[in-house]
């Protein structure tokens, strides 16, 4: 079965998906203690890489277990499990665009967030 490119990255990072929530931790962990213990004039230079870490980690995680690899082959299912499947990978595919629209938006606000830094 050829597989996009896409789908073959997706494959090759879903051994690492722990470690995009551990950067998410990490991250929402800065943002906790930048709220708490850094003065307000020092904040922006924690707060807003922390909040893009903690987003695109989270976008990568949603990504790459939405697209996990599947091992059901299709030869061996019935006429309704056929049925069942293509549903699934149309909600599958509506939920990839979710996740596109959400990836623009955070890039838009990846690059509002750089301007009002520098």
């Amino acid at each position: 079965m050829d597989k996009s490119r896409l789908a073959r990255t997706f494959e090759y990072l879903y051994p690492f998906r722990n470690y995009c929530l551990l950067v998410a931790a990490l991250c929402l962990l800065t943002i906790f203690y930048t709220f708490i213990a850094i003065i307000p004039q020092q904040q922006n230079e924690f707060l807003i890489p922390a909040i893009l870490g903690l987003l695109w980690s989270l976008i990568l995680y949603l990504s790459v277990c939405v697209f996990q690899p599947s091992s059901l082959s299709k030869n061996k299912l019935s006429m309704l499990q056929r049925l069942k499947l293509k549903v699934f990978n149309f909600f599958k595919a509506l939920l990839s665009l979710v996740l596109l629209g959400l990836t623009l938006a955070v890039v838009i606000f990846s690059f509002r967030l750089f301007n009002a830094l520098s």
